[in-house]
């Protein structure tokens, strides 16, 4: 059986813990986590196997949910040897391909992003393969992490720096955008549970409706557009106030510390 180790229980971590529960079940599942309460974590919510410290099993698939600060104590503690024999994917922000080879002195090492819509398998998940990976570490990466949603793969790395933005955030972006439509919902006299259930219903309605047209999302807000008409009057406001540029500022802010993040973990493990 497929030996799967996460490293890190905090919330990323469970989260993709437990898509892989539900989407992946014939897989031996492993947590690492240097805290007692991380372990009980993973031990209590996910019955799972969780120790302090990692011990890489040949043909493991593991699964770096660390804070970026903490991968370059964990990469210290590592034998090289050892880690060669396993498929690494770090899920950490920022931290980019040459800090996880080089801390983990080895090339079997993917970097990745992915979101926390994994625990009901709807995650969107990013992957930038280091070069020397084989095609095989490659194919379980995509195997398993395909078990929590979809998986794009990338050969720029530099992407993955947007990939925290609109990928690790973005589900929190479109819960934001949802609460505003609850909340002008709820202004308007409809009750709490009333709102959510419309706020609810035009995002999952919406992306069905784009899926089921082969569409893109422009093809189905643009002719909703009738001059003169409700919506337009409500979009000529959102032109007027640039949203879509304010939009992509706040994803580029998101990615600008993705970038940042990387810097300081480079720092980390110079020192």
């Amino acid at each position: 059986m497929q030996r799967v180790v996460i490293v890190g229980a905090g919330r990323l971590g469970m989260v993709i813990g437990s898509g892989i529960k539900r989407g992946v079940p014939d897989v031996e599942l492993h947590f690492v986590d240097a805290t007692p309460e991380g372990r009980e974590r993973a031990r209590e919510r996910l019955r799972a196997e969780a120790a302090a410290a990692y011990e890489p099993a040949p043909g493991d698939l593991t699964l770096l949910t660390l804070p970026p600060q903490a991968f370059p104590g964990f990469a210290a503690g590592q034998d090289p040897h050892a880690v060669a024999g396993v498929t690494v994917v770090s899920l950490m922000a920022g931290v980019r391909l040459g800090a996880l080879t080089g801390g983990l002195r080895s090339r079997q090492v993917i970097r990745g992003m992915t979101n926390i819509a994994a625990q009901v398998g709807k995650a969107v998940t990013v992957l930038a393969p280091d070069p020397a990976v084989t095609t095989q570490g490659v194919a379980l990466a995509d195997k398993i992490l395909a078990g929590v949603g979809s998986v794009v793969k990338v050969a720029d790395e530099d992407a993955l720096d947007a990939a925290s933005a609109v990928v690790g955030g973005g589900t929190a972006l479109v819960a934001y955008f949802a609460d505003a439509l609850a909340e002008f919902a709820m202004a308007a006299g409809f009750s709490s549970a009333q709102a959510c259930t419309i706020a609810l219903g035009l995002l999952t309605g919406t992306a069905e409706l784009v899926e089921r047209l082969n569409a893109t999302p422009a093809d189905v807000y643009k002719p909703v557009l009738t001059p003169g008409g409700t919506t337009a009057e409500g979009f000529a406001l959102l032109q007027e106030t640039r949203w879509q540029d304010m939009l992509r500022a706040a994803l580029e802010k998101s990615a600008e510390r993705s970038r940042e993040i990387g810097g300081e973990v480079d720092g980390l493990l110079k020192n």
